[in-house]
This record gives structure tokens, sequence and C-alpha cells, in this order.
């Protein structure tokens, strides 16, 4: 967990009321300190969470809301826009040959509230997210389907399924889950074919009754009958939601209904700050139940599926803390507070709070908040189980945070799957929560709130709502998973086009990250750029000058940076002492910038932003939030600002600066607008990203045509020009880019190539690939090596990625450099440099003289109570990256060549039962080869603490392992590489974003034929043959058996039960040489494939005279 963020969630807490003045309720009630929580490991959790749900929704209201007014849309507005742009389709515009691409991401998904399982088909699943739609799964989570991509993307908040026709469920939208006016959303929608398509219930499509449809309950036998609980009371349908009655309302949001699962006449209903009411006549009466349930504000509810008489209830207090868990066992007449001992809501329970009850244990509910807890009750108080942990941990499984649905999957033999939803999308658990891991592969639900693109790559960064900051792989496609390089919410970003190793991203409170690493480690770089309350961090990029950057702080004021973050100046501007800040520099003119927060402070700067003017209001009747500004590559005196309240311009124009302004919206539909662009080889082509969707004009603003091409109708925050692409970030739908080859045309100022960083050269044919990105149509490049030319290339295509391969020779310093010729001129790239090295036919070093022939993060000392050198990691090693020793000499594999070292490796242990490849090992160390200088595999399968007992007693007592704690390791090159193959050989620790530990040393590396030729005898180490054990024992999934050798022999493994009978042959009679610690996994499956059940087994050993025997232990 990054530490930067631990420290400012406080402070965050504290400044909420100070932004939202008219959201007195919620704002004050978060303020509070007084945690109930009464484990102090809690208590500091909730210190550091590193997201503001609140904030994100309270964004959402205020760009579409005039300043101090409630929300502006009515019902259904996302839907009659939808509806308009389709009848006008024919008329519209269309360039067939441009088509929007997926770049995922796949594996971080966004809020999911809702899910739903098949009755009989318990791999099929429904998923409803608040920003990308219904999603299906047909095999429990693997692969997702989209049934919504032919609509404006839904919030969706509930969906209930009919138990006897399955193929019948509905789906209700509008998060109504706040104390100030959340987003409307767009009725009930329903569907008879399983989710194949959905339709909209008329009657609920412009009904203030069905603005925020809070949950749903359908008749398990009659799936025309059916009841929602709104925010403005309960409402009934017994004909398929063609027509509804009001069943209940007393004033107030009906949070949630649910219904007797063995009568459907029996429902609750709980209502905020009103508590529980019970019909026994499926809705027509309803009565107070919860009179010792003072002082709540939401509550949920879950009923017992094998004793109905049995309702749990768990309530928020005041601070939205847990109240108490209630119980009652006579069917709601009576409830007993069992307590708030474990305060897993924290204070949160106005946004996440859900539970269900065991369905085979009426005394058993597992609850959600921040994290899941398994609570077992008694009469008057409970004992709780911790299943799992919003923050990586090594004691409990991970989950992202924000609970909001929990299902269950039951089977007869009375085991259970638990399936939730919650803010990072979907999680699984297959036995009963003991284990979790995510179902989100596919899931592409993540909203960002702006993106942007490696220069030299198809690679993006994008910042997300409680997702953090992501990076992609390159070239990523829908399935492609990416990772987090900063925790929280991430906002802003920006990526160097000069020079691609730089990239920027930022989190809430004004606070900057940057990288010099192509994005794979960040460093905070405030220096001298104090926090704020600012939500949504701002920062733009001078185009013209890629170290100069602009982000805002404090109250009316902005900060410049000179030197890419290295230091940050102050700069006064009238912003009315708003936090919702929108930035932008000319792309035509570096002199002009803009700073804005409302229609009535848009400042401009025409001195680079040494001084700030006011502007004119572009309508004189708006007082909003700008939701984008956007200027001309054109004309510097031209720029678009635009808005998203309901009944007003959305985009308007100046060409002077702001002097006067033209309202551009024209036929575009009542939607927010939040990004736009000018299309540099043509000045009337402007491209907006809209609450639903892309639309292009060709003629300057006077007409607007819907440009989807793919792309779903959901909302674009940003778009952005890199190359010939344009790279779309949506708020629910992932990233989205699209490849315009008039890009690559248009008359830009031709520039020089930009080289990327060199890699190794191919060891066998030292050949070196040298990767550029091209800033014009040249009409040859010459790829210079020690100033000769070693490739030449014609006709290359304007803003592409390229490459060519040059011969360089061994040991050498090679340089290289470029040159692109367009039109007679000369463009000259910069110079990069690497070093090549003689080729070794064998290697033993043991760092006594200090010299360390490794290029990477790892240095040679001796360290702290060791009596010698070792190549080892720093102490601690830093979270967040790849930490490499790189030998960059060759080796030549040879017949019956080994790798063999010695190592101390204290790195954070996986959770239990979890090996590589699985992500819940979280760190590991390993040794990998590779035989082209790109590409790399393991040659010792990683491993981590848990290899050895030291190790992992060190890292879990946080201190220094002891010096004779070296483990031998040893593998056979040439079992893995033909002889005569050169390949590089690299350590690497690989090390996540959470806990770390004391690092790695390695001593005693050999690489030959002979251990350590030129040895002493003496001083060669002696074997002996030893079953060492196996870790971990217990066990649940699986096992690593450890053993060695005293000379090389025949091994025979055999895994037997406690009758002595054979389950399962590990080895058999397989030769392996003395010396290293062999190592075998057994997965628990006996010689059929099938698992074997809990209990006690014997691993025997054989080899050749010795024989060895261990217990080991299963449980399940």
């Amino acid at each position: 967990m990054n530490r930067r963020i631990l420290a400012t969630i406080a402070m965050a807490f504290l400044g909420l009321i100070l932004i939202l003045p008219f959201s007195d309720a919620l704002i004050m009630q978060n303020t509070s300190m007084d945690w109930r929580a009464a484990d102090k490991e809690e208590e500091q959790e909730i210190a550091r969470r590193p997201d503001k749900p609140d904030q994100a929704a309270l964004e959402e209201i205020l760009l579409r809301s005039q300043i101090g007014q409630k929300f502006s849309y009515p019902s259904n507005w996302r839907f009659k826009a939808f509806r308009q742009v389709k009848q006008q389709y024919h008329l519209l515009k269309v360039n067939d040959d441009l088509k929007w691409v997926e770049r995922g991401p796949s594996g971080v998904a966004g809020r999911a509230r809702a899910v739903v399982i098949h009755p009989r088909q318990s791999q099929r699943w429904w998923v409803g997210a608040v920003g990308g739609g219904i999603w299906r799964t047909d095999d429990g989570g693997q692969t997702w389907t989209c049934q919504t991509d032919d609509m404006p993307v839904l919030s969706v908040s509930t969906i209930a399924i009919c138990d006897s026709q399955p193929d019948v469920l509905y789906a209700g939208t509008g998060e109504g889950f706040f104390n100030y006016d959340a987003i409307v959303g767009d009725g009930i929608f329903k569907t008879t074919n399983g989710g194949v398509s959905w339709t909209q219930l008329p009657e609920t499509i412009s009904d203030y009754d069905f603005r925020f449809v809070n949950r749903i309950v359908v008749h398990p036998r009659h799936p025309d009958t059916l009841l929602a609980a709104t925010k403005t009371g309960v409402l009934r349908s017994m004909d398929g939601g063609q027509t509804w009655q009001k069943v209940f309302d007393i004033g107030s949001s009906v949070q949630q209904i649910v219904c007797n699962p063995l009568n459907f006449n029996s429902l609750f209903i709980t209502v905020w700050k009103a508590g529980i009411y019970k019909s026994v006549d499926m809705g027509d009466n309803w009565h107070f139940v919860s009179d010792s349930i003072k002082n709540a504000t939401r509550i949920e509810l879950a009923i017992s599926a094998i004793d109905t008489n049995y309702v749990y209830a768990a309530a928020a207090d005041t601070s939205y803390a847990l109240l108490g868990l209630f119980k009652s066992n006579d069917g709601g007449r009576t409830w007993n507070n069992l307590g708030n001992a474990v305060n897993w809501l924290y204070h949160q329970g106005w946004y996440n709070n859900t539970l269900l009850v065991h369905p085979f244990n009426p005394q058993i509910v597992f609850v959600g908040g921040i994290d899941l807890y398994k609570v077992e009750t008694q009469n008057n108080g409970f004992n709780s189980e911790r299943l799992s942990s919003w923050y990586i941990s090594n004691v409990y499984p991970y989950v992202h945070a924000d609970q909001h649905c929990i299902a269950a999957i039951t089977h007869a033999d009375s085991t259970l799957e638990l399936v939730v939803t919650n803010d990072g999308g979907v999680f699984y658990s297959n036995d009963g929560g003991i284990s979790w891991q995510s179902k989100n592969t596919g899931l592409n639900i993540t909203q960002f709130y702006d993106a942007d693109r490696n220069p030299n790559a198809n690679q993006y960064i994008g910042g997300t709502q409680d997702n953090g900051t992501l990076v992609s792989p390159k070239n990523p496609s829908r399935t492609s998973e990416w990772i987090k390089k900063i925790d929280g919410d991430g906002f802003d970003c920006a990526w160097d086009d000069q020079n691609a190793d730089i990239v920027y991203g930022t989190l809430y409170n004004s606070i900057i990250y940057k990288s010099i690493t192509q994005g794979e480690y960040f460093k905070e770089k405030n220096n001298g750029l104090p926090e704020s309350r600012i939500f949504h961090t701002p920062l733009v990029m001078d185009p013209h000058n890629t170290n100069k950057l602009i982000t805002a702080s404090d109250t009316n004021r902005i900060y410049i940076s000179y030197n890419g973050a290295e230091s940050w100046h102050p700069v006064d501007v009238n912003l009315g002492g708003y936090k919702w800040i929108r930035l932008a520099i000319s792309k035509k003119d570096s002199n002009i910038v803009w700073a804005a927060s409302s229609s009535f402070y848009i400042n401009v700067s025409i001195d680079g932003g040494k001084s700030f003017r006011v502007v004119s209001n572009p309508d004189q009747n708006l007082n909003a939030y700008l939701t984008g500004i956007a200027t001309s590559p054109f004309d510097s005196a031209t720029a678009l600002v635009m808005f998203g309240v309901y009944g007003y311009g959305k985009i308007f124009r100046t060409r002077n600066l702001g002097q006067s302004w033209e309202d551009i919206t024209s036929n575009l539909p009542e939607v927010p607008v939040h990004c736009a662009l000018f299309m540099p080889y043509d000045s009337s082509q402007i491209w907006i990203g809209t609450d639903i969707g892309v639309f292009v004009s060709y003629n300057g603003g006077q007409s607007w045509s819907y440009f989807d091409r793919g792309l779903p109708a959901v909302a674009v925050r940003s778009m952005k020009i890199i190359g010939s692409q344009i790279v779309a970030a949506t708020h629910g739908r992932g990233v989205w880019t699209l490849d315009n080859d008039t890009l690559r045309t248009y008359n830009l100022p031709v520039k020089e190539p930009l080289l990327a960083e060199l890699p190794l050269p191919n060891p066998n044919t030292d050949s070196l690939k040298i990767s550029f990105f091209t800033q014009g149509a040249y009409d040859s490049l010459k790829v210079l090596v020690n100033d000769v030319p070693g490739a030449t290339l014609f006709n290359l295509k304007a803003y592409s990625d390229t490459f060519a391969y040059c011969a360089v020779q061994r040991p050498a310093v090679v340089q290289i450099h470029l040159k692109g010729y367009k039109d007679g001129a000369i463009y000259v790239s910069q110079t990069k440099s690497i070093e090549t090295f003689e080729t070794l036919d064998s290697l033993y070093l043991e760092f006594e003289d200090g010299n360390n022939p490794f290029e990477g993060h790892f240095v040679v000392s001796v360290d702290e109570g060791f009596s010698s050198a070792t190549l080892h990691t720093e102490h601690p090693y830093a979270n967040s990256q790849e930490h490499i020793a790189l030998l960059p000499n060759p080796i030549v594999v040879s017949d019956s060549m080994r790798l063999s070292y010695s190592d101390i490796a204290v790195v954070e242990p996986g959770d239990e039962g979890y090996y590589y490849p699985y992500p819940q090992m979280w760190d590991y160390v390993t040794v990998e080869g590779s035989d082209d200088g790109l590409n790399w595999k393991n040659l010792i399968e990683p491993y981590d603490a848990r290899w050895n007992e030291e190790w992992l007693n060190a890292f879990r007592e946080k201190r220094a392992p002891a010096p004779d704690a070296f483990m031998k390791h040893d593998t056979l090159l040439s079992d893995m590489y033909d002889a005569g193959t050169r390949i590089y050989l690299r350590f690497r620790l690989h090390a996540d974003a959470a806990a770390n530990g004391w690092g790695w040393a390695i001593d005693e590396l050999w690489v030959g034929k002979n251990y350590a030729t030129g040895l002493a005898a003496a001083e060669r180490p002696a074997y002996q043959f030893q079953l060492i054990g196996n870790y971990p024992n217990p066990f649940n999934a699986s096992t690593l058996i450890k053993f060695s050798l005293a000379k090389q022999e025949a091994v025979t493994l055999v895994i037997y039960n406690a009758l002595g009978q054979k389950v399962r042959t590990i080895l058999n009679r397989k030769v392996l040489p003395p010396g290293a610690t062999h190592q075998v996994r057994w997965n628990g499956l006996n010689d059929l494939g099938r698992p074997v059940g809990s209990g006690i087994y014997f691993c025997k050993i054989i080899s050749g005279k010795f024989v060895d025997v261990r217990k080991m232990v299963v449980l399940k």
C-alpha cells in the first residue's frame, strides 16, 4: 500500500464539508473520527482507505447540475437522447473506414452492485454495473458478454430473477444509496430470453417513482408478479411490469425489499432513517416492526432460506458505522441487538452494506462492508471471522473494497460457493469464503477519467475511479490485464511524447506522480506543491515543452512546473474558491493558458501562465462547472468550453480569447459534453465526447453526427490524439482507440525520429533490434551504428512504430542514432548507447572481491551481520518493482551444464496453497534465461520465504535473516537449451504493491559442467540424503516437497494414505544429481486425477539404499 495515500485519507474526510456546503448530512457524518471498531488494526485500515466513493458520486452530480441546485436531468434522459440519435442515423455522415478498438482493461473492473445466479445452471451469472450495464457469464466468470451494448450504458443497481422461469429477469437502474441527489436511472428493464435482449418497461420510463430503483423482488413461481423498492416507496406490478400500483409511501427512500423464500406474501422493506416494515399480504398492508432499532440510517436485511423465522438486519448509525447486527428468530416481530464489536461498515454504511444468511445454518451470516466477514451468532452476541482484506496482505485473501451484494451457490453435500460484487467487480470463493479469486477477466466496466498513450507503442495509462492509475501492456486487447501502478482514485495523466520514459499520473488532493521507466515505477513529485482538498486533480502538459506542467492546488491558485515536476511555482487565479477545475494549454501557442472552474470563472493567460484574467461568461443564465476545455491547433485565440447541465448549451466556442462566445450545441441531443478535439488536418472537423459516446462535426460545429463505429453508448470523459491514433477514456467501458490514417499524412511539422531504449543484442546472432517512432513521413531513414550505416529504410509512414536489425560487435560500446530524410532535410534522433560483453563458457562467482559484473538493481557488499559479501537487493526491497540483476555476458550452453547458487530470500510469502503462477503468490524470486535478449523463461521455479523456515520467520518478525540460512539451488541448463546455444541469465525479484521484506542475497554462483572447477576439494560442500519435508503443511490445494541427495541416483517418491494404500506416484526412478535441494509439487490428486480427501498422508522417498518418510496433512 502506498504510504503517501495512507497519510492523506484522514485529511480528506475532514475536508469534505468545505467542498460540499449543500450536502451537510453526508459530509458532516463522514468527518467523524470516532471509530467504533474495537480492533486496532481495523481502526488503522479505515485511515488508509485509498478511494473516495462519495466524492466520485458527487462529481457525477455536480457536472450535470447548476451550482447549488439539484441534479438537472429528467428521468430517461440518456435513452431519449439515444433514440433521437438513432432516428437521425440515416442522415448522419459516417466514415466506414474507421472503427474503435477495445483495449481493456481486463481483470480490473469497476463498481458492480448486483449479481444473480441461475437457479439450475450455477455457472451462469448476471452482473449489474453502475457504469457498465448488464453482463452475463456462462462459465462461472471465466468469460463475460455485455448484454446491453445496443443501448446507453445503464447504471444498474439491482437484478432479480424468477426461480421457476429463469429466462425472465428484471433490472433496476439509478443508484439511490446517497443522501444527496444521485444521478437518476432509466427505470426498469426486462428480459424474457436470459438477457439476450432487454426491453425498457414503458410505464417506468418517465415516472418520477422509478428514477432510483434500489431493489426488485420477483415471485418465484409467477414471473409477472414483482415489487420494486425505490426512492419514493414500494411499487407492485401483477402483469410483468406493464402497470404499477404504489403500495407504500411515507416520504422516504425504501432501500431494500426482501421476500420470504417460502412465502412471497411475506415481505420486509428497509426505509432510510425510518426502520423496517413488514407485509404479510404481498404489500397491501405494512406494519412497522423495528421499535427496538433506534437511530439507524441505512439497514440491510437477510432471511434464512431453511428457517425463515430467522431474519438479520445490519444497521448503520448516524455516523454510518455499524449500529449493530440485529437478529430476529420470530419472523421480525422482535429484534435482539448482537452488538457492533466488529465494525465492518467502518463509516461507509450509507454506501457499502450487504449480508447473506448461510444457506445451511441460520445461525451464521456472511456480511460485507469494506471487507467480508463470517459471523456466528449467539443469543446476545456474535463471533466474527474475517474473510478478506481490501489491501493486499499475507493474513487475509484479497478482495476489492466496498461490498454491495453476496450470492451463494449451494450443493447437495452442504458445501457452498460465494459470489460477491463490489467496487472492483466480481469475486468468487469455491470454499465458502476461505479463499477468493477475481472473476473480472473480460468484465470491462472500469470507470476512467483520463487516458494517454506511449508515443512509441500501443501502450496506455489511465486514471480510474476506485481502481487507481493503471498501465497496460503493449498492444493490449479487450482481454489484456492492466497493472495498477498508483492506488486510490486516479485522474489526469500525461505521457511525454518527446521521451517515452517519462509519464505522469495523479491522485486526489493535488498529488502528482512521475515515472522515468515508461510507467514501470512511479514516485511522488509534489516538491513544493501543497496538498489540497481537490478531488479530481487536473494535470496538463505543454505540447511544445513537455517539461512544463500545470496543476491546481489550494484555493484560487494553480501551480506550474518548468522542470518535469522537480519544483512547482504558485500562480493566483480567480476560480471563485471552487475545487472542480479544468486546465488547458494552447496547441498553437504555449503562451495561451486556460484555467476555469465555473462558467463565471473562466480565466485566460497570454504570458504562459504567469498572470490570468477572467473572461466573459458564455451564457449569463448558466452557473455551472466546466466539464472540459479544448484548444485549436490552428488559431491560438480559439478555444472550446464544455458543460453538462440540462436545458443549456453544452459547447461554446471563442475566437477571441474569451471576449465573446458562440453556442455551437446545434443539433446535439440533451447530454453532457465532456471533451473535444480539433482534427489537426481539418479546421472544420471537431470531435466531442458525451455521455452517450462520440459525435463529430464536419462543418465547424454547425451540425453534429453520431460516431459510434463499434464504441458503446458510454460516457467518454477524455480524448487525445497521439500520432495517428485517438485514445478515448470511457467512464464505464474502459479505454478505446481509433487509428486514423489521415492523421499520418496531414501537414504537421516533420520532427526527428524517437529512438526507444536499446534492448540486449541477440546472443546467438549478435543482432540488435532498434525500435523507433517516426515523426514524419520520411523519404528514407538510416540507422547508424557507431556512425557507420547499419540499415536503411525507405518511404516510412508518419507517426508509426517500426524497427530495424543491425549487427553489433562483441565486446564493444555501441552507439546508435537515426537520420530521417524528408524533402532534402535531415532529422537526427538522440543517441543511445549499449555495451556488449564477451561470451563465457563457464562462470563461478563468490563476490569476495567486491566486484559486481551484473547490471540492474542489485549491489555487491557485506550485509550487516554477515561475514562475507553477496550479490543482494536493497534492504528492504521496494514495492511495485521488478528487481533485476542481469549478467550481460552471454553463456554458451554445453552438454550436462548446470546452474547452481546459494541464497537467502526473505520476500513476502504468498497465500496458503498458492504458488507461481497464481497472483496470490505476491512476491517471489527466480532465475531466468533468454536466448534472444527479448523473451525470458524461468530456469528455477519461482519461490518465496516459504522455502525455508528461517526465511519465513525473518519475514514475519520483520528482521534480517540469520547468516547461516543460505539454501542451495541447482538446475540442468542443458535440459532447457540445446548445446551451443548462447543465453543471458538474470536474477529477478518480483515485488507487488503491498508488503515487502528484507530482500534477496545470492552467493556461490556457478555455471558449468563440474561443480566449481578449481575449488579445493575441502572447500566443496558435502551433501547428504534427506527428505526435508513439505510446505505448506497442513495444506489445501497443493504442497511443495523438498529433498536432497548424497549422490546421483534414481529417485522414487510415493504418497500413501493412513491405511498404507498407495495414492500417488510423484517420481518413478527418476535420475537426479546430488547437491541441490530438489523440489516437486503434489497438487492433492491421486493417480486417477481425482482430489483426495482430508486426512493424514505419508510421503515416502527411496534413493538407492536410503529410505525416508514424512507425514503430511490435507485440510479441505
